[in-house]
């Protein structure tokens, strides 16, 4: 079984992560939430914590060499590493490579295949700098799930709403099978 650290960021579309979390719990998936500080608006740590995932937050206490090396343990932990929903903010944070909280710290330790799952107003979605931040992160290796159109938590319609809880599991589900697939080859 997989280990999966999720990366939530602040969005109205966090809630969808719940699910797919029960889900990959369901399958035996080991699972890790990282909550951004903004992420906490929208999802708490009890609303995942009841699937016995472990929360991680910035709320680090630096008196324990645990905590301070949070960032390398949680990115030796992983598997694989989503972040959903993935914010303009964050998205822009990790395509400059910002270690400017526990979320992007991880990121940059970490060498596993990263994902991203975008979720954002229309306008930011299609802005040329998101635009360019996402290729970026597309050239140095990231995949980049979705986003989708659809009505939006604002009241507008268009591209950059975050894609559903059951693409997202897919999404997972394909790219392990894909790596069974490969270790049964290098066997």
């Amino acid at each position: 079984m997989a280990k999966i650290l999720f990366g939530i960021s602040g969005s109205i579309a966090a809630y969808k992560i719940i699910s797919v979390i029960h889900e990959l719990k369901k399958c035996n998936h080991e699972v890790a939430v990282i909550l951004t500080e903004n992420a906490n608006d929208f999802v708490t740590p009890a609303s995942l914590s009841a699937f016995g995932v472990d929360i991680y937050t910035d709320d680090i206490n630096y008196n324990s060499a645990t905590s301070v090396m949070m960032h390398i343990n949680l990115a030796k932990w992983a598997d694989m590493i989503i972040i959903a929903p993935a914010t303009a903010n964050t998205i822009a944070k990790l395509s400059y490579g910002f270690a400017d909280n526990l979320l992007n710290a991880t990121v940059l330790a970490s060498d596993i295949p990263k994902f991203i799952v975008p979720a954002m107003n229309k306008y930011m979605w299609a802005n040329p700098l998101t635009i360019e931040n996402i290729m970026r992160l597309l050239r140095v290796g990231f995949t980049v799930w979705g986003p989708t159109s659809g009505l939006q938590a604002c009241g507008d319609d268009g591209d950059g709403r975050m894609i559903e809880s059951s693409e997202i599991h897919e999404h997972i589900k394909c790219y392990l099978d894909e790596l069974r697939v490969v270790d049964d080859i290098k066997e």
